[in-house]
């Protein structure tokens, strides 16, 4: 019986060194693609800051009614949902999904929802909401020009009037042990227009066409800056969930090795027992 023991003991251990082997090397992966990502951010925020500040200086000065910081009158709202493509990152996309979910709940009229990942997709279509339009495997890289392609589609329908307000939730990265969950309206703009506004002098192109694509750059920055975010926190949050589940193992093997020797040394002392025993009888 002893033996038995002895023997799955020693699988469960096999096993989980096995597990152990896992977790460690994409607790490495992770903490390799979160610096990269980390660098990304770092380079990409002086440039995110510098559109902010373009984009305050041209509507600060525009002396016209504009839809995109008056809004369109449409009631019907999109939300930017920034998720994973892949698990194995603790709370990331729950926490996620359940701050989008405090927002949805409110809505009076059906939303509008994309998903830039597809495990965000895949929550919200288990409870039963339609996923409008997705994104599913971001590169952890991700780029300017794919940015641009999703804010030509967001801001056509936003000219159209087929959406009201556009919302991003998406995990703001802090450091390696802080993110949080934003919510972040990015239209209409949060600049009112101004009657008293001062003249402005002409402008070569005129300032109309200097607006939009003032609105256009910053539109592909703010998404480029929340999927920069969004995968920073999430290789974080693999990082931390994996050297926790390495740690974990870790633990569980030492108890398991200790279970073992005991049992083994059990077995030593019950046939040394039946040895002495034995010669005992024969005397």
């Amino acid at each position: 019986m002893a033996g038995a023991g002895l023997v799955t003991i020693k699988r469960r251990i096999k096993s989980i060194t096995s597990i152990r082997k896992i977790t460690k090397a994409m607790g490495l992966v992770a903490t390799a693609k979160l610096r990269r990502s980390r660098e990304n951010l770092t380079r990409n925020e002086n440039f995110y800051s510098e559109c902010k500040g373009i984009l305050q200086e041209v509507f600060e000065n525009y002396s016209r009614e504009n839809v995109y910081n008056s809004g369109n009158g449409s009631n019907i709202n999109l939300y930017i949902i920034f998720t994973s493509d892949m698990g194995l990152c603790g709370s990331f996309n729950s926490n996620m999904v359940g701050k989008a979910l405090e927002m949805l709940r409110l809505e009076t009229l059906n939303p509008r929802i994309m998903i830039i990942g597809s495990r965000g997709k895949a929550y919200l279509k288990k409870l039963g909401y339609d996923i409008s339009d997705g994104i599913v495997e971001v590169p952890d890289n991700p780029s300017f020009s794919e940015a641009e392609n999703v804010a030509e589609g967001i801001l056509k329908g936003f000219a159209e009037g087929e959406i009201g307000q556009v919302f991003a939730v998406f995990t703001h990265f802090i450091s390696g042990v802080k993110q949080f969950v934003e919510f972040q309206r990015l239209l209409p703009l949060p600049y009112k227009y101004d009657d008293c506004s001062k003249e402005i002098a002409a402008f070569e192109p005129t300032i109309d066409s200097v607006a939009e694509e003032a609105v256009r750059l910053y539109m592909t920055e703010q998404l480029l800056y929340c999927t920069l975010n969004s995968k920073a926190s999430e290789h974080s949050a693999r990082m931390n969930a994996m050297n926790s589940a390495t740690r974990n193992a870790d633990e569980l093997l030492d108890k398991l090795k200790l279970k073992y020797n005991r049992v083994r040394q059990g077995m030593i002392t019950q046939e040394i027992s039946e040895i002495v025993g034995g010669a005992e009888a024969l005397r």
